[in-house]
């Protein structure tokens, strides 16, 4: 059998003017900001993305990997090496701006007051971000195929 397909394209007497795009739904478009209430930057989060749970394992292991290796020494070169592989984790789970974002004011390796690494304390607040998010959405996904269902277990 033989199949012929014809494409009709409207060709706009400007076409040189026009440009085609594609939009595509990245996520959420999220605020950032400091404590005194001004935007850092933004990030975008998709919650149904199911890559974002195994990118958070992977920056969490890295994390521990790279704070775990400095050296009491504090070799400025070494340090330097560490804070910039930071950055690119923070990247890694929420996109290109996001390390800019996060460690705009502070390195990755400053000292929060709780005495704990600025890079650990962003991360835990991350972390957090992203579960009640997922979940919030797992929940929705459950109800609704709970719903669905029920109509034909009703029978």
């Amino acid at each position: 059998m033989q199949y012929h397909v014809f494409i009709f394209i409207k060709i706009n007497e400007h076409w040189e003017n026009d440009m085609k795009s594609i939009t595509a739904n990245i996520g959420e478009k999220i605020e950032v900001k400091d404590n005194n209430g001004d935007v850092m930057g933004y990030f975008y989060f998709n919650p149904a993305d199911p890559d974002i749970i195994r990118r958070c394992n992977v920056v969490q292991d890295k994390l521990n990997e790279l704070t775990n290796s400095i050296s009491d020494k504090g070799d400025i070169n070494e340090l330097e090496k560490v804070n910039l592989e930071i950055r690119k984790q923070m990247q890694f789970l929420l996109g290109e701006s996001a390390g800019d974002t996060f460690f705009r004011y502070n390195s990755p390796l400053a000292i929060t007051d709780e005495g704990i690494l600025y890079a650990v304390y962003i991360f835990d607040i991350i972390y957090e971000f992203i579960r009640t998010e997922v979940n919030a959405r797992s929940k929705k996904v459950k109800e609704a195929m709970e719903k669905y269902t029920r109509k034909y277990s009703d029978d």
